[in-house]
């Protein structure tokens, strides 16, 4: 199972072990305004994780994040 939905709305994204490769680039996943739980541990991705994530005002949507697990990738920078 890789999505969660409720009410028609993607609520989660699970994307572990898919060999996922490039930088995190928040405009990449579009505007996930219900996405309360995303999981892209296990890849290969790298560079640095966007100040998006956890600042509660993004205009991509990540407003409503409550778990998110980058694990076991090739990030850097400050959390």
């Amino acid at each position: 199972s890789g999505q969660g939905c409720f009410a028609g709305r993607i609520t989660s994204l699970n994307l572990r072990r898919n060999n996922l490769v490039g930088n995190f680039s928040i405009p990449e996943l579009g505007d996930l305004t219900n996405l309360t739980y995303m999981d892209l541990s296990w890849n290969q991705i790298d560079g640095h994780i966007p100040t998006e994530i956890g600042a509660g005002t993004s205009q991509q949507g990540f407003n409503n994040i409550q778990v998110i697990n980058l694990a076991h990738n090739k990030l850097s920078g400050p959390l």
